[in-house]
């Protein structure tokens, strides 16, 4: 009878501790959520010829994978897809001149970039805080507009501004957090500013007629997702 309970008090002395949430080396996750135009990628102002009149937009980090290179030394690889509109009223108002008037119909900025990045982070056994900075490199979409340009009386014509994708290194600063909901699995939120800045070539058709102009992009937003990742723990 004394057997059983000598036996089970040597198999718990045998037993491995339990693997705690702060040993994980990698993780890997998902996110979505707001991209915050800044600088001159949002102003509206007319004197100033970078002003881009984007608003705000989504944020999509398809990927975010993490490894730990030291105990609070992460190295990072992230895929991002930013997408902000154009304020359509806001560039009309400022096209307008006396006699003239337009509306504008226009499709969206967008920067699709792949990211990596190193920085500092500090894990505990509920929630694991980390900063880093990162080098990206991406292409930039700008937007195809057509502007509708009629006059006092009542005369129209439509003018088609069309630019190609240009490819560009950029920076960001993030900054976030991931609570442990489970031994695996994590809400992560993340906050990044980044920064793409490119020149470009608009070409401008009415008509028969056609100019190209040439105009520099300046894709300043803050970032902020939220999402889930998972956490590979050692065997």
């Amino acid at each position: 009878m004394l057997l059983a309970p000598t036996l089970l008090f040597s198999q718990a002395l045998d037993s491995p501790p339990p693997i705690e949430k702060v040993d994980y080396k990698a993780y890997v996750g998902f996110s979505l959520g707001f991209s915050i135009p800044n600088g001159s990628f949002a102003s509206t102002d007319e004197e100033n010829n970078q002003s881009a009149y984007a608003v705000n937009g989504q944020s999509f980090q398809l990927l975010d994978v993490g490894y730990r290179v030291y105990q609070n030394l992460n190295a990072s690889a992230h895929y991002m897809r930013l997408q902000n509109s154009i304020d359509e009223n806001a560039l009309a108002r400022n096209l307008r001149t006396p006699g003239l008037r337009y509306t504008v119909d226009a499709s969206n900025y967008e920067l699709n970039a792949a990211f990596v990045g190193i920085g500092f982070i500090k894990p505990s056994n509920s929630i694991s805080l980390q900063m880093q900075i990162m080098i990206g490199y991406g292409n930039i979409f700008i937007p195809t507009i057509d502007l509708v340009e009629t006059d006092d009386m009542g005369n129209s014509s439509t003018i088609h501004l069309a630019s190609t994708s240009e490819s560009s290194i950029g920076f960001g600063v993030s900054g976030g957090f991931r609570i442990h909901l489970t031994d695996r699995l994590d809400f992560s939120s993340q906050a990044a500013f980044i920064n793409f800045q490119k020149e470009f070539d608009q070409v401008a058709r009415s008509g028969n007629q056609v100019s190209v102009a040439s105009g520099k992009i300046n894709y300043e937003v803050i970032s902020v997702t939220f999402g889930f990742s998972y956490r590979f723990l050692p065997q």
